[in-house]
């Protein structure tokens, strides 16, 4: 009897230790799938990325600073191409709900520019003083659509857009990776801020040689 029960017993440890054994098996192979998957649309998705980064004419070194200074900077003989300087300021907090989120914004009355442009994604370009366009990778973070209204505070004041159009900002990693997140006004929204010492400028530079940035 003794005997017969451990047969059995060991019978259902094989049984058990089998069962276990297929299901590692079974998440092993699904996570070389997974894995497997994630290698082809990185493939995939990298060469689209610096296309599109191409298109934009991306910068090789962004400058941040004293207007005049960037003007002078990008006087150097191994740039082959830039713009700006335009008018920036950090420090604006974007409004959702209770929370905030941090918002650099730039002034740009066009997306035309030589180096840098902005690729548009949804909407058009802000075209007057109360529009924006926000960076797209925000927009889809925060769900805020095309038509919406926003609010960025700046120390005590609070100024009021509507979202004109997305479009995508290749200066840094996308956001929530990265803070702050990105917008653009015409220059009439910008002076709306009253930025004052906050504000500061940018400039895009290029150059035939990506190393000399």
């Amino acid at each position: 009897m003794s005997s017969g029960v451990g047969v059995l017993v060991a019978a259902g440890l094989r049984g058990r230790r089998r069962a276990g054994l297929i299901a590692t098996f079974l998440v092993l192979v699904l996570a070389a799938i997974a894995i497997t998957a994630g290698l082809v649309v990185v493939g995939q998705g990298a060469p689209l990325l610096d296309d599109a980064a191409d298109d934009a004419d991306v910068a090789h070194l962004v400058l941040y600073g004293d207007s005049d200074a960037l003007s002078a900077a990008a006087q150097d003989s191994a740039v082959i191409a830039w713009s700006g300087p335009f008018d920036a300021v950090d420090g604006l907090e974007l409004v959702i709900g209770d929370e905030t989120v941090p918002i650099r914004s730039t002034a740009l009355d066009s997306p035309d520019i030589a180096v840098n442009h902005p690729p548009s994604r949804s909407g058009r370009w802000a075209e007057s003083e109360r529009e924006i366009v926000l960076d797209y990778s925000l927009s889809v973070d925060l769900a805020i659509d095309v038509g919406d209204t926003v609010t960025l505070q700046l120390a005590d004041r609070e100024v009021a857009f509507t979202v004109a159009g997305t479009a995508v900002d290749f200066t840094d990693c996308l956001y929530p990776q990265c803070e702050p997140g990105r917008a653009w006004v015409t220059q009439a929204g910008f002076d709306r801020f009253d930025a004052g010492a906050r504000a500061y400028s940018v400039a895009y530079l290029r150059f035939d040689d990506p190393a000399e940035a």
